[in-house]
């Protein structure tokens, strides 16, 4: 279990910077903002995957993620919206655990919204900021029983949908082995248009087979193009992998 205090200092600490940053700008997305780039990043939060032995691999993970999503910022259009999603019991009726706008200049932005929207972001350095207070949200939740990793790749495919033009993008940070609820439907995912990065980690604990491994990366590969990904890839969560996946997804 994630130890109860430091699940409060990191709340806290996520409280903190996502007040900070919230009155920069807040417009109702979609509304008033013409969005021509989305990334959704699928966090494993089953017993399987994240636990409190590996909580600090969590964040480092995380961390090189958000390094991926800064950079994409130089290379996508913007405005770019971006959420972090749990995949968890049912995935599919979870609220996002941090979300955000980036957009590279101030340019149609002359007058504020009150209207409670996702934080629209100006500047690289409060972005930097966001993410780790995002890192923090998803570092203070708590195991779940199940992973639902259909209904969350269904999610930000469907949040996608009125959100985001141009290059999307879903992150996968999981063991890849679904386990959900019994007599759980597996939707018909619609991922036209999306590049998919799937991000995996192999726990020795665990004693998985290799063979078990490859064939659920493989069966999800399979399934990610079958709903029309236009490009899927694999990477160990080992070392500096975000140089990799931030080329991939540039392609």
């Amino acid at each position: 279990m994630v130890n109860k205090r430091i699940g409060f200092v990191a709340i806290s600490a996520g409280i903190l910077f996502l007040v900070w940053l919230f009155p920069v700008h807040q417009e109702s997305v979609g509304a008033e903002l013409e969005l021509n780039a989305g990334m959704f990043v699928l966090v494993d939060l089953s017993t399987s995957y994240y636990d409190e032995e590996t909580h600090s691999l969590m964040g480092e993970t995380l961390d090189q993620v958000n390094k991926v999503l800064v950079e994409l910022t130089k290379r996508w259009p913007t405005p770019l919206v971006f959420h972090y999603l749990s995949i968890d019991e049912i995935s599919l009726g979870s609220a996002p655990l941090c979300s955000g706008v980036y957009k590279s200049s101030i340019f149609g932005l002359k007058k504020k919204n009150s209207d409670g929207g996702t934080p629209v972001i100006t500047k690289r350095s409060q972005l930097k900021r966001l993410l780790v207070a995002c890192r923090d949200v998803i570092l203070s939740q708590k195991p779940k029983k199940g992973t639902d990793i259909s209904g969350a790749v269904d999610l930000a495919a469907r949040m996608a949908v009125g959100q985001a033009r141009g290059p999307k993008a879903i992150i996968v940070i999981s063991d890849f082995l679904e386990t959900r609820w019994d007599g759980a439907v597996s939707p018909d995912l619609n991922l036209n248009g999306f590049k998919v990065a799937m991000i995996y980690r192999v726990r020795k604990r665990l004693a998985m087979e290799t063979a078990t491994l490859n064939a659920a990366l493989d069966d999800w590969k399979n399934r990610f193009k079958s709903a029309g990904a236009n490009r899927v890839f694999s990477v160990i969560e080992r070392g500096p992998f975000h140089s990799y996946v931030l080329d991939e997804l540039s392609k």
